[in-house]
Parts: C-alpha cells; sequence; structure tokens
C-alpha cells in the first residue's frame, strides 16, 4: 500500500508496473491518467494528515517535504517514508534501485537501468566531443522567469544532449 506525494514518483511507480500498489497520492499526481482516481491526500510536499492515515499506506514517497516535522508525524503514525529527491540523474537512479527493492520490482527496475545507461551513452556519444555547444534556456515556468538551476535534473540532460543551459552557475 503505496501513497506518492510526487508526480515524478508517481510516474516511476507506474513505469516500474507497479501501480497496483498505489492507494493514494497528492493532488498534483496526474500521470499516467490513471492513477487520478486514487484518493488525493492533500497537496504536493504538504500532505493532509488525517487523509493520508486513512488510507492506512505501507510506504509513502515523497521527494520533498515543505516541514520535516510531517515527515517525522507520519513515521509516529507507523509509516515508512521514503524522501527520495530527483534533482539529478544520480538521484534518479538511486530511486529506480530503492522503488525496485521496496516494491518487489528489481527486475524492471534493473531494465530500467539499463535503459538509462543506453541512452546516456548514446547521448555521451553523439554530443560528448561537440566542442560548439548552443546555449539553451529552458523556461521552467513564465511568471516570474525561472530557469533549472546547477543541480537540476532538467540542466544535467540539456548538457547531456549537447546544449549549453543557461543557469548551470546558479
Amino acid at each position: 500500500r503505496v501513497v506518492s506525494l510526487s508526480p515524478a514518483l508517481t510516474e516511476l511507480v507506474c513505469h516500474l508496473k507497479m501501480e497496483k500498489c498505489l492507494v493514494g497520492r497528492s493532488v498534483s499526481c496526474d500521470r499516467p491518467g490513471s492513477v487520478k482516481q486514487l484518493p488525493a491526500v492533500g497537496d504536493f510536499a504538504r500532505p493532509d494528515l488525517e487523509k493520508l492515515a486513512k488510507l492506512k499506506p505501507d510506504l509513502v514517497l515523497a521527494d520533498t517535504f515543505q516541514d520535516a516535522a510531517v515527515k517525522r508525524s507520519m513515521e509516529a503514525l507507523g509509516m515508512e517514508v521514503a524522501v527520495l529527491p530527483l534533482n539529478r540523474m544520480a538521484d534518479y537512479r538511486h530511486a529506480v534501485k530503492i522503488l525496485g527493492e521496496k516494491l518487489s520490482a528489481k527486475e524492471a527496475a534493473e531494465k530500467e537501468l539499463q535503459r538509462v545507461d543506453r541512452v546516456l551513452e548514446e547521448l555521451h556519444r553523439r554530443y560528448g566531443a561537440t566542442i560548439q555547444r548552443p546555449r539553451v534556456m529552458y523556461v521552467v515556468w513564465h511568471t516570474p522567469v525561472m530557469l533549472p538551476g546547477r543541480d537540476s535534473f532538467l540542466t544535467e540532460w540539456i548538457s547531456l544532449a549537447g546544449g549549453d543551459p543557461l543557469g548551470k552557475d546558479h
């Protein structure tokens, strides 16, 4: 019984073919569309503890909390909480491995890690020696304008794809 409070982790659970484990989500978790039928237990990074407790999850997934006391409260209620930030490729690899173990999906997790390795190898082969990298501005949000920073998953992927991301120095 898993509740995911992170859209990215919800998608990863489903990508590992373990959607059947999900019993709840945050209001922001809307992909794949089938997860919308699950009860929402609050906002992204700010769950409603009462709604969450009613679902009796064995595992709560999050990539961050606005208030660290929320995690302690969940643990005091007997819930296992896995905080798996997804800022860099190393974070993604770690989350895949942890979810593979916790959801009894080790084979699917290993296949995903192999897929990621193939993609990274191809990107490095194709763009690793590029001397003139195009400057890339990826706008995460428009008001105010927000760009991914140095420790962002997006910045890493832009670099892997041969670009020179604006915002990489911040």
